[in-house]
């Protein structure tokens, strides 16, 4: 039994039921506050444009979002180069505190060289002092004397060496010093140059993602607006059901965008157990993924990847499948309605053939299901799965 809508999409529809007559043939104008007088070729004409505008800020989004992971992972690597530059601005900041303490240890091993020099100095004066025949008396012996001159004689080249070799070694220590201040200041300098960059990118980035926002709440509104059309358009046919899934297993698929299941989804996918295909390659609520389901399920072979639903003609004449533009029970009933089209099943021939009730998914692009009776002759062309 077909029930009458009650889908929130399709509630004016009983409130104006009684003014309206629901037929694609006949091409009455049928006028609201919405879309005015318009013939239904004019707003298929309509829906088309701004299906092709739609496109554009998408593409236009997806642009700048690719610009703007560019930038991220461009930011990310700036990141990486300032944290290796501060690591090496911490190591070098540590060698630099190492050398200050060799310098300040070499400093005083000079000073204690000096006074040991000093000391020697003194002694060799006071016993310089002293005439030889005194310095002979005054020792125990000969041996004892020249052991003592030599005892001197040694220290005193040997401290005077030993200052030599400090202050060559502080000499060193020194340079090694300012050529690590050299690199501190360098290193310091890539950092800030770093960081420079890194802000004016953060900027850019910024300014990309509000882009890319911009187009995005365009497309939004580019959508609203195509779907008053197609609500439109769907008032000009004859709803004679909108409720349940239609027996279609993935109705609870929530949206990508908003994750519910119920309202609208404006970019068209629905993920179901984390996946957004279904087994034949077809985007979960969309009418291709329900066409594709109704055929399977009836027995006969479904194709995968037959594009969207306005390119299934031609995507099932380049697969062999029979097409034609008369109406058959099970065929898939192709529109040429805005830039991706539209599919629905042909549930029911009618008159003759001049009629036909089908079922669908996604024509308003809510995904959910309706059905419709109207003229045979508004799909471009069928499409007869065997």
């Amino acid at each position: 039994m077909l029930h009458i809508l009650t889908n929130k999409h399709y509630k004016k529809i009983i409130l104006i039921a009684a003014t309206i007559l629901f037929a694609f043939s006949s091409g009455a104008a049928f006028v609201n506050q919405t879309v005015g007088a318009e013939t239904s070729d004019e707003l298929r004409n309509r829906a088309k444009a701004l299906e092709e505008q739609i496109k554009a800020n998408n593409d236009a989004a997806a642009a700048l979002a690719t610009e703007a992971d560019a930038l991220k992972r461009k930011i990310g690597e700036l990141d990486a180069q300032i944290g290796s530059v501060n690591a090496q601005i911490e190591l070098t900041s540590v060698k630099l505190k190492e050398l200050e303490i060799k310098l300040d240890e070499a400093q005083k091993e000079l000073d204690r060289q000096k006074e040991l020099l000093r000391a020697s100095v003194v002694a060799l004066y006071k016993k310089g002092g002293a005439s030889g025949v005194e310095l002979i008396v005054g020792s125990d012996s000969f041996t004892s004397y020249f052991n003592e001159q030599t005892y001197l004689e040694r220290l005193k080249t040997g401290v005077q060496d030993s200052t030599e070799k400090v202050i060559a070694l502080k000499q060193q220590i020194q340079v090694q010093k300012e050529e690590q201040k050299s690199l501190l200041a360098q290193q310091k300098s890539q950092k800030d140059s770093l960081a420079a960059t890194r802000t004016e990118r953060a900027q850019i980035l910024a300014d990309t993602q509000g882009r890319e926002s911009a187009y995005r709440d365009r497309t939004k509104q580019l959508v609203a607006d195509q779907r008053k059309i197609f609500e439109e358009l769907l008032l000009r046919s004859r709803v004679v059901a909108s409720v349940g899934s239609g027996g279609y297993p993935w109705s609870s698929a929530t949206c990508a965008v908003t994750g519910s299941t119920g309202g609208d989804c404006w970019d068209y996918e629905w993920i179901y157990n984390g996946g957004r295909l279904d087994p034949w390659g077809y985007y979960y609520r969309n009418c291709t993924s329900y066409v594709a389901w109704r055929v399977a399920s009836t027995g006969r072979e479904m194709y995968r990847q037959l594009g969207n639903g306005g390119a299934w003609v031609s995507g099932a004449k380049a697969r062999g499948i029979p097409t034609g533009n008369s109406p058959r029970v099970g065929a898939a009933a192709v529109f040429s309605l805005g830039y991706y089209g539209h599919v629905a099943y042909v549930e029911e021939v009618l008159d003759g053939g001049s009629r036909i009730r089908i079922s669908e998914y996604n024509f308003v692009q809510d995904g959910v299901y309706s059905e419709r009776i109207m003229s045979s002759s508004v799909p471009s062309g069928y499409v007869y799965f065997q």
